[in-house]
């Protein structure tokens, strides 16, 4: 914050009235203008001329020149000396630029409490940026005691003046109540009013009182305006709300790609927040693939910035139960597991307990969940589900309702699919709706997709397309893996009277690929080999198809077979693909898939190209 500052006058202030206290001589005007153009050498004669006239603001600009080192054959000494004489004369700029040299120790000695004399003087004789420091010192205890009042007091003075910085920082302070009062009305028009002069911190900032409704209405159209202007700004934390936006739809159509990108420049620029969130998406596959190694990396990194018990649980839970690309190491998870436990609340301590019951730590491990479970919310949720599969029926389901009646969404949820199933309990279709819907109208986006499917189908209510495909499309925006899949089919075939729109259906087939659901692998690999929606890829399309086998689904292993077979998007591999396609007939429980196999069989028989002992596929 204490910088050498611009010679450009401050914008109107946000309350009106003149916002510069010292004046600036059309001279020096004229200077800024040159410079300003690149006529740099024509500037800094004009100022010489006018600082050897008596303009002491002139001189104290030439000294800053000098101290960057941009005034030839005038050394940074000498241009504190001119901030001196500037000074001695009673020049706000050159008391401020003197206060910041000692500050910083420019081209001199360094002294906080002499920086701080010297800004109190500049900022007395309206010195914006003086008043912006000075309250900064007194923010942070430099050059003089830290006091929250004062600090403030100065912040207010900059901000009236018109200064951006202070406006984003008093906004902040007034937002968060940070050792001092809240006034979330007065906050969001100081952000307001240094976001209008295109402050990229307090866009992003005002981007999230905007979304959330602090301070004034809800703004979701401009809570993404905001976002996206201070993502191309280069703010950090505005590209990450403008992924979020654009991820879940709000404020703007959703879309998933340019989510993505937004996620990815603000993990690049080292944001924790997006390194987790990106970090969350590989490793559940949402909006790109899975790659947990990259999780692992991206929560490390984030837990070294800014740690948190929640990038530790996730490294240990990706440790501990490995999957593809990485080889579980259940030893260097469970240490993850315990540090997390150890420094955050009962969902970490849950999570640990639920690992220990993994690697054959019972009784320490249940002890954890009961000691989780007794504080409420998910570990609640987690104890009746492990209850519940260990034979403790009785108490796992009065744990679940218990965690349902108090609006817990997954115990909701959970007590919802049990109804439904009718296996535990007796099936009650109603009430199994009305914890559905709880669940969703909580935001859990499982309960939104399986809602959706509950309208759908008129499971315990009545058919309803529109309120079908109202949360169908609210659960995709979320990512939910099964929503995606199944609006892809829709928008391919035309149902819950959507119009055809293949170009849609290939983008959600994708992301419900990149979360490796079965579903969403088909259909993608189905739209890639025949051209729909976009270019024809086989390579790609035989990937999802392996893709989908490696996860047991029997389509998978039909269209990966035929690829082999064919030689379609991969080198051809006859035994191999016949074995594929051969186990299919064995399976009585996918009746149009083993009749499939069977006439595939045939044709090759009759083209002379089965082989008579194809091998055993690969487990």
């Amino acid at each position: 914050p204490l910088t050498l500052p611009s010679t450009t006058p401050p914008a109107p202030s946000a309350r009106g009235g003149d916002p510069r206290a010292h004046a600036v001589s059309a001279g020096r005007q004229r200077a800024l203008q040159l410079a300003g153009e690149g006529r740099h050498a024509e500037a800094q004669a004009l100022l010489r001329d006018l600082a050897a006239g008596g303009d002491h603001g002139a001189e104290s600009d030439l000294g800053v020149a000098a101290i960057q080192g941009k005034l030839p054959g005038v050394s940074p000494e000498e241009g504190r000396a001119m901030f001196e004489r500037a000074a001695a004369r009673g020049d706000p700029g050159g008391l401020y630029n003197l206060g910041v040299a000692y500050a910083q120790g420019l081209a001199g000695p360094q002294d906080h409490e002499l920086a701080v004399e010297y800004l109190r003087r500049a900022a007395a004789l309206g010195h914006p940026n003086a008043s912006y420091n000075l309250g900064f010192c007194y923010d942070n205890g430099t050059g003089v005691a830290a006091d929250e009042s004062q600090a403030r007091r100065h912040y207010l003075k900059a901000a009236e003046q018109g200064v951006p910085e202070a406006q984003y920082v008093l906004g902040l302070k007034l937002l968060r109540g940070r050792r001092g009062p809240k006034d979330p009305i007065a906050a969001r028009r100081w952000l307001s009013a240094a976001a209008e002069q295109g402050h990229p911190g307090a866009l992003a900032a005002r981007s999230g009182v905007r979304r959330t409704g602090i301070g004034g209405p809800p703004d979701p159209g401009g809570a993404f305006e905001d976002a996206r202007r201070a993502a191309e700004l280069g703010d950090a934390e505005g590209m990450f709300l403008a992924s979020l936006a654009l991820e879940r739809g709000e404020g703007v159509e959703a879309d998933l790609a340019a989510a993505a990108r937004w996620l990815e420049a603000a993990a690049a620029d080292h944001y924790p927040p997006a390194m987790a969130h990106l970090a969350e998406a590989c490793r559940f596959g949402r909006g790109v693939l899975v790659d947990l190694p990259r999780a692992a990396r991206l929560y490390a990194e984030a837990q070294a910035l800014a740690p948190a018990p929640a990038h530790l649980g996730a490294l240990g839970r990706i440790y501990f139960g490995g999957g593809p690309g990485l080889a579980p190491d259940r030893p260097r998870g469970l240490e993850y597991l315990r540090l997390a436990a150890e420094q955050g609340g009962p969902e970490q301590r849950a999570d640990y307990g639920l690992a220990l019951i993994g690697a054959g730590q019972e009784a320490r491990g249940l002890e954890l969940l009961e000691a989780s479970a007794a504080q409420g919310g998910s570990p609640r949720v987690t104890l009746a589900v492990v209850l519940i599969k260990r034979g403790q029926r009785e108490r796992g389901l009065e744990l679940l309702r218990a965690a349902a009646a108090e609006g817990d969404p997954r115990g909701n949820l959970e007590l919802a699919l049990l109804l439904r199933a009718g296996e535990l309990v007796p099936a009650d279709p109603e009430r199994a709706f009305e914890h559905t819907r709880r669940a969703a109208e909580a935001g859990l986006r499982e309960g939104m997709s399986e809602l959706s499917n509950c309208y759908r189908k008129g499971e315990g209510c009545a058919p309803n397309a529109a309120l079908a495909l109202q949360w169908l499309e609210r659960a995709a925006a979320l990512g939910d893996p099964r929503a995606l899949s199944v609006l892809a089919t829709a928008c391919d075939r035309g149902l819950f009277g959507l119009p055809l729109d293949r170009g849609r259906a290939l983008q959600l087939y994708r992301a419900a690929a990149a979360a490796n659901l079965p579903d969403g692998l088909v259909g993608y690999g189905a739209y890639l080999g025949q051209g729909r929606g976009g270019p024809r890829d086989l390579p790609g399309a035989a990937q999802a198809f392996e893709r989908a086998h490696d996860l047991g689904d029997a389509r998978g292993t039909y269209f990966f077979g035929s690829c082999l077979i064919e030689g379609k998007g991969l080198a051809r591999d006859l035994p191999r693909g016949v074995a594929l396609v051969r186990t299919l007939t064995a399976r009585d429980d996918q009746p149009e898939l083993q009749q499939l196999a069977r006439q595939l069989l045939q044709k090759l028989r009759e083209r002379g190209l089965l082989p008579e002992q194809a091998p055993q596929p690969p487990k």
